[in-house]
């Protein structure tokens, strides 16, 4: 996949492929998280998705944020 066309695969139906990326873009952005993509020609593409989790802590049976 060449460079600029890297932005346009989060496009809905970018050249009749499907919702995936899109949805797991729209996902990462509404969690706080990211999503990167990176490709070279003729050897693939990378997809690295980032989330973040509050630290918790089990206490009592119940799971509580750490602040």
């Amino acid at each position: 996949m060449e460079q600029g066309q890297l932005q346009q695969v989060f496009e809905p139906f970018y050249r009749g492929h499907s919702l995936d990326l899109t949805i797991v873009n729209r996902l990462c952005n509404r969690l706080g998280g990211h999503l990167k993509i990176s490709s070279k020609p003729g050897e693939g593409s990378r997809v690295r998705v980032g989330l973040f989790f509050p630290k918790t802590k089990r206490v009592g049976g119940r799971r509580l944020l750490i602040q």
